[in-house]
């Protein structure tokens, strides 16, 4: 194994492991509500096309295309949410980046995100109620984008439940 792979796995280890201590002690709600403003944000985002997904495309290889580019906007968009000293909101975005990392690095990175998953995934009781909040309080988005936030957001929480759920077996 290279330094240089060594070296990120080593800094996206420590990384996920210090969101594992501050999320392991952290009240179900308050982790739900983190969860889910991430999901809405991504949602959002995707909508809008700032975020655009490289699927539809044959890659061989995806870990070397397609979740490299994922991680980076995730990455962007809590760079900017932080920038403007929104802190929590930008803290939202780190499930999606541990997630892509974690695709990277499979082995390596399985412990830390298996339990980051398992202990997203007791909060579920909360998403749906939040999510409606989230998408009744921000009235400064028009009605259509806002419907299509949520829809798309109800999506990616069946695929989180579905799909990282196998992160922890």
């Amino acid at each position: 194994m290279g330094f240089i792979r060594k070296s990120a796995i080593k800094s996206y280890k420590r990384e996920l492991s210090a969101f594992n201590s501050m999320i392991e002690d952290v009240d179900d709600r308050e982790l739900a509500d983190l969860f889910v403003f991430g999901l809405w944000t991504r949602a959002g985002m995707q909508v809008e096309g700032s975020i655009s997904l490289p699927g539809n495309e044959p890659y061989l290889m995806p870990e070397l295309v397609a979740y490299p580019i994922l991680q980076g906007q995730f990455q962007g968009i809590m760079k900017a949410f932080q920038k403007k000293g929104l802190i929590r909101e930008g803290n939202s975005m780190l499930f999606w980046i541990f997630s892509c990392r974690a695709l990277l690095y499979r082995e390596e990175l399985k412990d830390e995100i298996n339990f980051m998953w398992s202990r997203v995934l007791e909060t579920k009781a909360h998403w749906d109620e939040l999510l409606t909040d989230i998408e009744e309080e921000n009235t400064e988005i028009d009605r259509d984008t806002r419907i299509k936030t949520l829809k798309l957001a109800l999506e990616i929480q069946v695929h989180v439940e579905d799909d990282y759920s196998p992160f922890i077996k």
